[in-house]
């Protein structure tokens, strides 16, 4: 689920402790997916009234984003 929230853009953490696949791995090199180490790592905060507001978002958009590679269907 991790690859899904890196997709969407939604900050996110992996606690796997075995080893990376390459995929993984990649993300972790771009900053888009991070290793948490330790509880210090993990900032809570109350979201703003102006981020809290639901993003609508095409789920047109994210099938073309994951298969767009893949060719015509």
């Amino acid at each position: 689920m991790n690859r899904e929230a890196v997709a969407l853009g939604t900050p996110v953490f992996t606690v796997f402790e075995g080893r990376m696949g390459a995929v993984d791995e990649m993300l972790i090199a771009q900053g888009r997916l991070r290793r948490l180490i330790s509880d210090e790592q993990v900032v809570l905060s109350k979201r703003s009234e102006r981020s809290s507001a639901r993003i609508r978002r095409n789920p047109a958009s994210l099938t073309e984003l994951l298969i767009g590679g893949a060719g015509p269907l």
